[in-house]
């Protein structure tokens, strides 16, 4: 007697037995008495990977496992590469006038609005927000980061807003010369 239901071995589900599995031994009349213990699915998968086919019908390439020094090569070698090919000649700006203006925006609205029509997720708009921080009693920035130029533009083009207007140049003199500024030299140290 075969049950209506049964579990899978492989995948547990809980499925119909002549529906979803294939039947494994027959008796003299030709009548099931015995289904397989894996669904039909499941077997349709395990001939694929063996036959060298993924679920999908990519090649079946089982990677293998990397060292973490290699892996680590790896990660850094493609970071690299993403970079110099994302940024070549586009240059950093600081992030406070843009997270400035974006506050207002979120004051005037809300974060969901402002990251929908900027075209950037809630979480990147969120961390764009708390990368600047500002001391409660001084007033003055204590860390900011730097964003990409080209970044900027594109939230700034999708709320049709001017540059001149985030980026004054009284301040930023050099983004609209076209050069950059020159890093103030460190200060010599003191021989105690």
């Amino acid at each position: 007697m075969i049950p209506a239901r049964k579990n899978c071995a492989h995948c547990g589900r809980w499925l119909y037995s002549f529906l979803n599995f294939y039947v494994a031994e027959r008796d003299d009349d030709g009548n099931p008495v015995r289904v397989g213990s894996w669904c039909k699915q499941c077997n349709r998968e395990a001939v694929r990977v063996r036959n060298g086919r993924r679920r999908r019908g990519a090649r079946y390439n089982p990677q293998r496992k990397l060292t973490p020094e290699q892996s680590r090569k790896r990660r850094n070698d493609r970071h690299k590469r993403r970079k110099t090919a994302q940024r070549k000649g586009d240059p950093l700006v600081p992030l406070w006038p843009l997270a400035a203006w974006l506050k207002e925006r979120v004051a005037e609205s809300n974060k969901r609005r402002i990251a929908l029509r900027a075209d950037i997720d809630d979480s990147e708009l969120e961390r764009l927000l708390n990368q600047v921080v500002i001391n409660g009693k001084t007033g003055r920035i204590e860390r900011q980061m730097d964003i990409y130029l080209s970044k900027v533009e594109r939230i700034l083009i999708r709320f049709e807003e001017p540059l001149l207007s985030v980026y004054p140049d009284d301040l930023f003199p050099w983004l609209y010369e076209g050069r950059r500024p020159r890093k103030r030299p460190r200060k010599a140290r003191r021989a105690a």
